[in-house]
């Protein structure tokens, strides 16, 4: 009964609190399940930390404790990540506790996320984040993404999309940057005067645009054919990001060279929807 009742109260805490984060139908059973079942497997963790909300994946486990967070790594690979950003100062008020990531309880405060804040979160921890690790690929990046892709069982809808890709043959080169890789209004809370960005287990290379691009696709439902139709749209938004990161000369080739950052953006993402 323990172990229920600290699953409940973290699975009603999300679904009341959060109601960016979309749960609604089965959604709200499958998160529920998934809580349950993975937190059962491990009940002996419980007794760690004296804490009120406990979440426990096969990635990490989540100790909600009255003014700050912990969290226990599974995974060596994301123990890396998160102490990469703090190493950077990405987030400056997080730090590592012996064995645990701590960063501070964030209060979830309700706010309407608008351009403003956008540009906020962009430059406090987007803009640094690609700076650290900005380059050009080796060439052929868009390529091996386009092979990956064709390997996987993609649905129909999806398969149609991918078929129309056109890959244009040039010797242009990618920039591709350290990404958030799941940047969208859900990760972003408001805590106190300011906008903090959570949720980093997705952080890995990806192209140059792909978080901007990440973000107005989750708010078109993740439609792929809802994001191209909204092409036009979309680019008068990320120009003006991609103008504070880098120069004018390659700022005007990034232009040129739009569609394939948006080709590039569609198949990272279905490597993350199938993968």
């Amino acid at each position: 009964m323990f172990a229920i009742k600290r699953i409940s109260t973290f699975t009603i805490s999300v679904l009341f609190n959060y109601p960016k984060r979309n749960y609604k139908g089965f959604r709200v059973l499958f998160f529920y399940m998934k809580v349950f079942i993975t937190t059962l497997k491990n009940l002996n963790t419980l007794e760690c930390h004296e804490c009120y909300l406990v979440y426990i994946t096969d990635k990490k486990n989540i100790y909600f404790l009255k003014d700050r967070i912990l969290i226990d790594f599974k995974k060596h690979e994301l123990k890396k990540h998160y102490l990469f950003l703090v190493d950077n100062d990405i987030l400056s008020d997080a730090m590592f506790v012996e064995d645990y990531f701590q960063e501070p309880y964030y209060k979830n405060e309700q706010y309407e996320i608008n351009d403003l804040v956008l540009q906020k979160v962009i430059q406090q921890y987007l803009i640094p984040l690609y700076n650290l690790r900005l380059t050009k690929s080796d060439g052929g990046y868009l390529k091996q993404l386009y092979e990956r892709v064709k390997r996987l069982n993609l649905s129909s809808l999806d398969k149609y999309v991918f078929e129309n890709i056109n890959i244009i043959q040039s010797d242009e080169k990618i920039y591709i940057a350290m990404n958030h890789g799941d940047f969208w209004s859900g990760n972003i809370v408001k805590h106190k005067d300011s906008f903090k960005l959570i949720d980093w287990d997705d952080l890995s290379i990806k192209s140059l645009t792909f978080d901007i691009f990440h973000f107005y696709f989750q708010k078109l439902d993740a439609d792929f054919i809802k994001f191209i139709d909204s092409y036009k749209d979309t680019k008068e938004r990320v120009i003006p990001i991609v103008r504070g990161i880098l120069d004018k000369t390659n700022t005007v080739e990034f232009i040129k060279n739009y569609d394939q950052y948006v080709n590039c953006f569609i198949l990272e993402r279905m490597l993350k929807r199938y993968d």
